[in-house]
């Protein structure tokens, strides 16, 4: 078996896009605490890109943002403890995978990033800093607003997902197509 130094050391590119992903998010969401109050829009490429800062207590795009009231630190705790067992599966998912499609690779590292760059918001402020609102005109939004570490897992999932059912469907093909 591999010493963790040597497995770190060979998929060091995926750790540190993570990290990078993880820097990106937490700068982001410093900037918009420090330069737009709570409440506040600001049109960055109006009307499609705007900047709301909002306090999340929920999970992603805002979901379960309003437990009742006797479970509000329950439902803290389990996202926390959530958060960090996925962190974990998602660290040992990069050091152990032998897959040869790095889209795989770079999917785990976003969805890593994103989580603790959320995970740190929450263990700091009990809430996460969301403040991306996307649209086609001022009335025709999506729904949510969020952050870059939303982003972050959602492209991780999204890229996941091809790589699954698409890139490696294609890959079995050309293998196939070789041996015939």
């Amino acid at each position: 078996m591999r010493s963790l130094a040597a497995v770190i050391k060979s998929k060091w590119i995926f750790f540190g896009l993570s990290v990078i992903y993880f820097v990106l998010d937490v700068v982001s969401k410093i900037l918009v605490v420090k330069y737009l109050p709570i409440g506040v829009t600001k049109a960055v490429l109006s009307p499609f890109l705007l900047f709301i800062h909002i306090k999340n207590p929920g999970i992603a795009y805002g979901m379960f943002k309003n437990p009742p009231a006797g479970l509000k630190t329950f439902f803290f705790v389990l996202i926390i403890l959530v958060m960090i067992a996925a962190s974990i599966f998602l660290v040992y998912l990069i050091a152990t995978s032998h897959v040869k499609l790095r889209a795989s690779l770079i999917s785990f590292s976003l969805i890593l990033g994103g989580a603790l760059g959320n995970l740190a918001d929450r263990i700091v402020d009990r809430e996460v800093t969301d403040f991306i609102s996307i649209g086609l005109t001022n009335t025709l939004r999506f729904n949510y607003i969020f952050n870059l570490a939303d982003m972050w897992i959602t492209f991780g999932f999204s890229l996941l997902i091809i790589a699954t059912f698409i890139l490696k469907e294609d890959a079995a093909t050309k293998e196939t197509q070789r041996v015939s």
